[in-house]
C-alpha cells in the first residue's frame, strides 16, 4: 500500500525523532554506555580484497543513506535529529597476516567484541563503525556495527547489498570516490510523516483498536526462576540453540499448511501454552519483532 511519504527534508535540516527513534535516543541518554541496542554484523571474505576500495565503498553508502549522515541533539528539551551534508568515516585496518592461525584467533576475537561493544555517541555521525581484520593475502574478516537508531534488521541485507555494489564501482574507479543512485525518500521523511499522520489521529485510532481487544489491563508474565531478578538491568543472557527432529518438523510445515498459518505462529501459540503451564496465567504480554514495513515507500 502507498501513502504518499514524500521526500521534503534536505540535508542541513534538523527535524523531530520518529517514535522509535525517540524511545532509542531516550534509553542512551538514560545509560550513555549502553551497548544493548548495537547491531553487530561480522563477514568472512574470501578472495583478493582491495580496502581502499571498501573505504571509499562504506563512504558512498553513507552518502547514499542520509541517515548515516544524521547526528542527533535537544533542541529545547526535545529530541531532534541534523542531517549532515556528509559525514566523516575511514575503514578501520588490523594486520594479523604474519601470524599464526592459531596466534591470530585472540586478537581477530578481540577486534570482533571491540566492534560489538563500540558505545556510540549518537551527537556524531555515523553511527556506523568498521574493522577490517586481514588474516591473510585472500582471508579478511569485516566486523561491522550499527546503533539501532539509524538501522535495523531489515535494513542489515540493504546495506550489505549497497556496500557490495559500491566495492564494484570502486574497484572500476582508478581511486575515484563513487557514487550510488540516489533514493526516492529517506528515514527523515519517513519521520516527517509520521508525526504528521499521528497528529491526524491515526495513532488514536489504532489505540482504540488494541485497548476494545486487549482490554483495559493485560497483566504482566509471572513466571518462576531460580533467582531473585535484579534491581539493576544488567542484559546478561544467552541463547539456547536446538533442532526439531525431522518428523516433528514436516508435521509444523503440514499443520501450518491446513491451518493457513505460518511456522511462526504455531511455534509462538506452543510456546504462550508453556508460558500459561509454568506460570498457571491465562492472561499475559507476549512481545514479539515487528519491522513495520507496511507501505511501498519503506
Amino acid at each position: 500500500m502507498s501513502i504518499g511519504i514524500v521526500s521534503t527534508v534536505r540535508d542541513g535540516d534538523a527535524v523531530a525523532l520518529s517514535y522509535a527513534q525517540e524511545q532509542l535516543c531516550f534509553l542512551q541518554k538514560l545509560e550513555p554506555g549502553l551497548t544493548a541496542y548495537n547491531l553487530p554484523r561480522v563477514f568472512r571474505l574470501g578472495g583478493a580484497l582491495d580496502a581502499d576500495a571498501l573505504e571509499r565503498a562504506f563512504q558512498a553508502l553513507i552518502a547514499r543513506h542520509a541517515i548515516l549522515r544524521t547526528a542527533f541533539f535537544e533542541q529545547d528539551g526535545v529530541p531532534m535529529q541534523w542531517v549532515q551534508a556528509s559525514a566523516p568515516f575511514a575503514l578501520e585496518r588490523i594486520d594479523l597476516s604474519a601470524l599464526s592461525p592459531e596466534a591470530q584467533k585472540q586478537p581477530l576475537d578481540e577486534a570482533v567484541r571491540r566492534t560489538a561493544s563500540h558505545v556510540f555517541d549518537l551527537g556524531a555521525a555515523p553511527a556506523l563503525v568498521a574493522r577490517l581484520v586481514k588474516l591473510g593475502d585472500r582471508r579478511h574478516v569485516l566486523a561491522v556495527c550499527l546503533h539501532h537508531v539509524v538501522s535495523d534488521a531489515w535494513s542489515n541485507p540493504i546495506l550489505a547489498g549497497d556496500l557490495a555494489r559500491a566495492y564494484r564501482l570502486a574497484l572500476r574507479s582508478g581511486g575515484a570516490a563513487v557514487a550510488l543512485p540516489p533514493l526516492p525518500v529517506q528515514y527523515a521523511d519517513y519521520a516527517v510523516w509520521q508525526r504528521a499522520s499521528v497528529q491526524g489521529g491515526a495513532l488514536a485510532r489504532q489505540l482504540d483498536h488494541w485497548n476494545r481487544h486487549l482490554g483495559p489491563e493485560v497483566p504482566s508474565l509471572d513466571l518462576p526462576t531460580d533467582r531473585t531478578r535484579p534491581a539493576q538491568k544488567t542484559f546478561a543472557g544467552t541463547a539456547l540453540g536446538f533442532a526439531l527432529p525431522p518428523a516433528l518438523a514436516l508435521a509444523v510445515q503440514k499443520f501450518c499448511r491446513a491451518e493457513k498459518c505460518t511456522p511462526f505462529v504455531a511455534l509462538l501459540a506452543a510456546w504462550q501454552v508453556l508460558l500459561s503451564r509454568l506460570s498457571g496465567q491465562g492472561d499475559f504480554a507476549v512481545g514479539v519483532p515487528n519491522a513495520g514495513r507496511h507501505h511501498e515507500e519503506v
